[in-house]
């Protein structure tokens, strides 16, 4: 099933969502492929989000793909076809993406998230 892209995390469970999205550091924007078991991560957006990652090196940001029925608080998302990309800041949401809009998605990043401190 599609492309593994390196710096992409795959979480499958509460435990770990609540780990590495709804914990992470204030600073760190969390970008959460919601996708559904049935449909699979939208590898329409995996070059360019990859791109993305690459634009964003001196941003604190995590990209991760996360398996709706696996997670209650994305359980409403599961058996959905369309992409949904939400990201979160300090533990809470702080912007959903509905479809592949890449553009949109890069856009909303910039916006929301936090430049790396230089050392």
């Amino acid at each position: 099933m599609g492309t593994a892209l390196k710096f992409v995390t795959v979480i499958k469970d509460d435990a770990t969502f609540r780990s590495l999205v709804l914990d992470a550091p204030k600073t760190c924007l969390c970008i959460v492929d919601c996708y559904s078991e049935i449909w699979g991560p939208c590898e329409a957006l995996s070059k360019k989000l990859q791109s993305i990652s690459t634009e964003l090196i001196d941003y604190d940001v995590k990209f991760i793909r996360a398996q709706a029925e696996s997670i209650e608080l994305l359980s409403e998302q599961a058996g959905r076809s369309m992409p949904l990309f939400l990201l979160f800041k300090g533990g809470e949401e702080a912007g959903r993406i509905k479809g592949a809009n890449p553009l949109q998605l890069s856009e909303m990043i910039r916006e929301v998230a936090t430049k790396r401190q230089s050392v």
